[in-house]
């Protein structure tokens, strides 16, 4: 009886110490009650390095900006002097933030270890979130200032087809550049299935990605949903991941269903570790592996132009 009453007594104190030892992990794992909070808090002080925008003389695809207008405010990435030549149309609610202020403003705990550039991009994008959470946005445009834009040749219904999918709920972000880094990788490899891309009702240039996960890269051109400003920013703000997990355009953008693309490319980034030429040819591959269905009207097919607009 006593041999017994000294096992069952062990078994005890073994379950308590391994629960005790559950909780400390859980703990370690979960940021401090606080810690979310702070950040928040640390993105609203950082807020204030905004301005307004320069407008500069531009020639601007004039498709794209009416389809610009209909969003409710764009916020441009700048690094220093938010010049950029949009149009005075888009200027009228937009909002340049200033990416050299933020970056020093940025909290260092969240910075430190790798990809060091990539966080403070990622730190912006949080800012601007949380400026167009405060601000009550039903959806923003979000566009850095390395931008280069392509005219296309694109059809009458596609700024309509576009502004009847803005005010529907059939989206969560909407990419006017991209990047199909998977394609990068391996040419030749089939199209996965979260990667393929229907064209649907509401315009020929747009089509929904079939799923989430897809290695598809880029946050220099979007439009996002207000439902996923908050899910958005606190991804980038998760200091429990790896730095490499938080990039915005690496795995939070990506982690996200019912994603739409604009066919075709129209915008790349003059900097970038691949030529503007490159990043077209990538696009290009994407609408012949990736959008259906088949054929593809013609009009997408037809090769791009270079406008004057780049930005330094």
């Amino acid at each position: 009886m006593k041999k017994r009453r000294c096992i069952l007594s062990r078994v005890i104190v073994v379950c308590f110490t391994l629960l005790a030892f559950h909780s400390l992990v859980e703990s370690q794992q979960s940021d401090p009650p606080g810690a979310q909070l702070h950040l928040i808090k640390k993105l609203r002080a950082c807020s204030k390095h905004v301005s307004r925008v320069v407008t500069e003389h531009s020639s601007f695809p004039w498709q794209l900006q009416d389809m610009l207008i209909e969003v409710d405010h764009t916020f441009l990435v700048s690094y220093e002097d938010c010049r950029t030549p949009l149009p005075e149309t888009l200027t009228r609610s937009a909002t340049c933030v200033v990416g050299k202020s933020i970056d020093k403003c940025a909290p260092r705990r969240y910075l430190q270890g790798g990809f060091s550039h990539a966080m403070k991009v990622t730190f912006t994008h949080a800012v601007i979130l949380q400026l167009a959470i405060d601000a009550g946005y039903r959806h923003i445009t979000v566009l850095e200032d390395d931008t280069v834009f392509y005219e296309r040749n694109m059809s009458i219904g596609a700024v309509s087809g576009f502004t009847r999918l803005l005010n529907s709920d059939s989206w969560s972000l909407i990419r006017f550049g991209y990047r199909p880094y998977f394609l990068q990788r391996n040419g030749i490899e089939h199209c996965a299935t979260n990667c393929r891309c229907m064209l649907r009702h509401f315009s020929e240039h747009f089509c929904e990605m079939q799923g989430r996960g897809c290695d598809m890269r880029s946050s220099d051109f979007y439009v996002v949903h207000s439902s996923h400003f908050k899910k958005l920013r606190d991804m980038l703000l998760d200091i429990r991941r790896p730095n490499s997990k938080r990039i915005i355009d690496v795995y939070p953008m990506r982690s996200f269903p019912k994603q739409w693309l604009v066919l075709p490319q129209v915008s790349s980034q003059k900097t970038l570790d691949i030529p503007t030429e490159y990043q077209l040819g990538l696009g290009a591959l994407y609408m012949n592996k990736c959008a259906g269905p088949r054929p593809l009207p013609d009009r997408l097919l037809v090769p791009a132009h270079t406008l004057s607009y780049e930005n330094g």
